[in-house]
């Protein structure tokens, strides 16, 4: 089963791809995720493996171990978090300009795994991948306010 949701920002699809591409950068939008490890020695691109841990909401700490599996620069990254317990997220986000909004993007966040036939797990995740994405917007907005006003 698949969650979604997706943001439209006024931005160039090179600096929100800086956001989404660098996992050390998630640390400024994501609201439970507390630290980025890369585990392999590549850093971008298919292949490239993070250890991440988050804190959920009754505050137990989690790690999963996450892969990049597809990479289109500037339009598509894909990848794969597994907790250790056999359960497996594939990820990705999307960015597209939208058609008569110059300077707009869409940036599109989906999340596919089996445990979201669960209510209550569907209902958690979309949650969290709302507030990522409401965090991701106002991060790349402050930030390119302040680094264009700063040219």
């Amino acid at each position: 089963m698949r969650i979604e949701n997706h943001i439209d920002v006024k931005a160039k699809p090179e600096y929100v791809w800086n956001y989404i591409s660098n996992p050390e950068k998630w640390l400024e939008f994501h609201p439970m995720l507390e630290k980025v490890e890369y585990v392999s020695e590549q850093h971008q691109g298919p292949g490239a493996a993070f250890k991440t841990t988050w804190r959920d909401i009754h505050g137990h700490e989690r790690t999963e171990e996450e892969k990049f599996v597809e990479w289109v620069e500037n339009k598509k990254l894909s990848w794969v978090a597994s907790d250790g317990n056999n359960k497996e997220n594939r990820i990705e986000c999307t960015l597209a300009p939208l058609d008569g909004k110059d300077g707009m993007i869409r940036v599109t966040l989906s999340e596919e795994s089996k445990d979201f036939d669960k209510p209550n797990v569907r209902i958690y995740a979309q949650g969290i991948t709302d507030a990522v994405l409401s965090n991701l917007q106002k991060t790349i907005e402050k930030n390119s306010h302040s680094s264009s006003s700063s040219s």
